[in-house]
C-alpha cells in the first residue's frame, strides 16, 4: 500500500477569524506574540553614594514621559459600533492614563440588542467611523494605530496574503496502474480560496497506518452513568465531572490482541472553555497484558487558547493486547466529543509542535514505537509531474 499526499497552499481571506478557523481542513498558523519589553538604564555610581546629579534621572525612572505609557487594544466588536461609543471609550481610556490605542476589527460577537444599523468592515459607513476613531485620538492626544484587516486573516492583497498548508491523503496498491483524480481538501467552492498545487508526494505506507480509527468492542467505567461507549464509538459528547476521589477509569476491550500506538483527545479548549488556559487534566493509558497493567502513555494536558481547535494526540508505547484502560483525573467539568484510538504512530502532540494549532507545544523524544510504524525520509518519492493539471495522477 502506498499512500499518498497532495498538498496546496491556499488563500485567506476571510473576515470572520473564528468561523473560518474551524472551517479549514487543516491549518498552519502563524503564531501572534505580544512582547512587553521594559528598559531600564542603568547608571554606574562605582559603589559611591548617589550624587546630586544622579537625582533628575531617579525622578524620569518614577515619572516617565507619556511617550512609556501604556497602550491598548481597541476592538470594533463586529458591527456593534457608532461614535457615541468610541468617545465615550477613547475619553475613558485616556482619562485613566493609558498613552494609545491599537484599533483592531474583531469579527466576532453578533448582533447586540439595539444595535443598529451594523457597520460591515471595509464599508464607506465603517471608513466614516475609522477616520472619528483617529480624530477623537488626536483630540485627545492618543497614539493611534491600526491592524491592516480585520481579525489575522490577510494583508497586501492576494498575491502577498498569508498563505495555510493543506493536503489530502489518498491510498493505493503500488502494485497497480492507476488514473485517479487527487481531493481537494473541502470546503473549497469559495472563490477567494485561491487553491494552487505544490507537489504530490508518495511513500509507503507505515505499519498499522490505516487512516480508520480502532472501534472498541466494549467499553466500561467506573463511571457508569455515562454513555462512554456512544462516546468512543459513535463520537457523542459527554460531560464528565471533577474526578477528585479516584480517576475515572476507561476500560475498553477489542475482539483480537490490537496494537494501540496513538490516543487522539479534543482540542484542549474544547474541555471546559475557550479562556481555560490550565485544564489541570492528566491522562494514564494502560495495557493490559500477562503482566498485568502496564503504563504505554501519560500526559498533563498542557494549556491551551481560544484558537486551539485542533485535536491533541497522546503517542503510546508500543504494545499489543485486547484490552486497554484510559484513566482521567480532571479537576474541573470536563466535556469530552471524543476519544479515538489508532494503530496509526503520531508524535506526542505532534498537532502543535507542527505549529497547526496555538498550544503550548510538549517537547517529548519519540515514543516507543517500532521504526516500521514511522516514514523513512528515503522511502519518499515526488511524483508532481505524474499528476495533470485537472488533478488526475496517472501511474505506470
Amino acid at each position: 500500500m502506498i499512500i499518498l499526499f497532495y498538498l496546496y497552499m491556499s488563500l485567506n481571506q476571510s473576515t470572520n477569524m473564528k468561523t473560518h478557523l474551524y472551517k479549514k481542513s487543516f491549518l498552519f498558523f502563524f503564531l501572534l506574540g505580544i512582547s512587553f519589553l521594559l528598559l531600564i538604564a542603568c547608571f554606574s555610581v562605582g559603589g559611591r553614594e548617589i550624587s546630586k546629579n544622579d537625582q533628575p534621572y531617579k525622578e524620569i525612572f518614577k515619572n516617565p514621559g507619556k511617550d512609556h505609557y501604556p497602550e491598548t487594544w481597541f476592538h470594533f466588536i463586529g458591527g456593534n459600533v457608532s461614535k457615541e461609543g468610541i468617545t465615550a471609550d477613547l475619553e475613558a481610556i485616556a482619562a485613566a492614563g493609558i498613552s494609545g490605542i491599537q484599533l483592531f476589527h474583531g469579527q466576532f460577537g453578533g448582533e447586540w440588542p439595539g444595535v443598529s444599523p451594523q457597520i460591515k468592515a471595509l464599508s464607506e459607513s465603517w471608513d466614516d467611523l475609522i477616520v472619528w476613531t483617529a480624530e477623537e485620538c488626536k483630540r485627545l492626544d492618543l497614539k493611534f494605530t491600526m491592524q491592516n484587516c480585520p481579525g489575522w486573516s490577510y494583508a497586501g492583497g492576494p498575491e502577498n496574503s498569508m498563505r495555510h498548508m493543506v493536503y489530502s491523503r489518498t491510498d493505493i496498491d503500488g502494485s497497480q496502474t492507476v488514473s485517479i483524480p487527487l481531493g481537494i481538501p473541502q470546503p473549497s467552492e469559495e472563490e477567494w480560496r485561491n487553491y494552487q498545487d505544490l507537489f504530490v508526494v508518495a511513500f509507503p505506507t507505515p505499519e498499522g497506518d490505516t487512516g480508520a480509527r480502532l472501534i472498541p468492542a466494549s467499553v466500561n467505567s467506573n463511571r457508569a452513568g455515562l454513555l462512554w461507549k456512544e462516546c468512543l464509538v459513535e463520537q457523542k459528547r459527554l460531560m464528565l465531572p471533577p474526578s477528585l476521589s479516584e480517576p475515572t477509569i476507561i476500560d475498553i476491550e477489542f475482539d483480537n490482541e490490537t496494537t494501540v500506538r496513538t490516543v487522539e483527545f479534543p482540542p484542549v479548549n474544547s474541555f471546559s472553555h475557550a479562556w481555560s488556559y490550565s485544564p489541570d487534566i492528566t491522562v494514564a493509558i494502560y495495557a493490559v497484558t500477562g503482566d498485568g497493567m502496564k503504563q504505554v502513555a501519560r500526559l498533563d494536558m498542557p494549556p491551551g487558547s481560544w484558537q486551539d481547535d485542533r485535536p491533541i494526540s497522546i503517542a503510546c508505547e508500543e504494545t499489543t493486547a485486547r484490552s486497554y484502560r484510559i484513566e482521567i483525573s480532571n479537576l474541573h467539568d470536563m466535556a469530552i466529543s471524543y476519544i479515538i484510538l489508532y494503530s496509526a504512530a503520531r508524535q506526542q502532540n505532534w498537532e502543535s509542535e507542527a505549529a497547526w494549532t496555538l498550544r503550548r507545544i510538549v517537547r517529548e523524544g519519540y515514543p516507543q514505537q517500532s521504526s516500521a510504524a514511522w516514514i523513512a525520509p528515503s522511502s519518499i518519492v515526488d511524483i508532481t509531474e505524474k499528476m495533470d493539471p485537472s488533478g488526475v495522477l496517472s501511474s505506470g
